[in-house]
């Protein structure tokens, strides 16, 4: 009988697991001091998560080059929400995660179909777009009107810009990646919705 594929975790998607938890444990403070402070320090643990997974070896993630994921293994997408700044994380094992400049963020998001379905699509996409994005080694974030497509491949990451109107209007190349990485947002939503319930 074969097993349940959702109690099934292999020693490489543990491995992930246990690498985005214990990097998501820093978003967790124990001490009392102001409310400023807490709030400081939760933005500036969603940026050191952004910038762990953009810089991170995927031998380190456990990520492999495969058929269906031959050069690019995972996105993160960047765009401006007002003041704030919001990065969706999509891999290929259906990791999926929300990082924001702010004191908001979601971790993980692996453990519930509708997500892990969601972040399997979004990254392989990414991969259709790996020769427009150009190798970087810093990761700024979208300047005005911007947002900014970190694809995560196998050799470093790369990086391409979209204009933000052209994407909501469906008129920029870049359109069908923004549309993806938003359904990853809404199912991680809905899943969060769910548990909160």
């Amino acid at each position: 009988m074969a097993a349940d594929p959702d109690l099934q975790l292999a020693g490489g998607t543990m491995k992930r697991i246990c690498l985005i938890l214990a990097l998501g444990a820093v978003l967790v403070f124990v001490n009392s001091a102001s409310m400023a402070q807490e709030q400081k320090g939760a933005e500036e643990a969603g940026q050191e998560l952004r910038n762990m997974i953009l810089s991170v070896s995927p031998d380190r993630l456990g990520l492999k080059p495969d058929t269906a994921f031959p050069k690019v293994y995972g996105l993160l997408m960047d765009w401006n929400i007002g003041e704030k700044t919001a990065s969706i994380l999509a891999l290929k094992d259906g990791t999926a995660s929300l990082y924001t400049t702010s004191s908001f963020g979601i971790i993980g998001g692996q453990g519930n179909e509708r997500v892990r379905v969601a972040a399997e699509r979004c990254a392989r996409l990414a991969g259709a777009y790996y020769y427009k994005g150009r190798p970087v080694s810093a990761f700024p974030y979208p300047g005005p009107g911007q947002v900014n497509f970190f694809l995560l491949t196998y050799q470093g990451t790369r990086l391409c810009i979209a204009d933000e109107r052209m994407l909501k209007k469906g008129r920029d190349p870049y359109s069908p990646l923004f549309a993806a990485a938003q359904i990853v947002l809404t199912e991680m939503r809905r899943a969060n919705e769910d548990h909160m319930r």
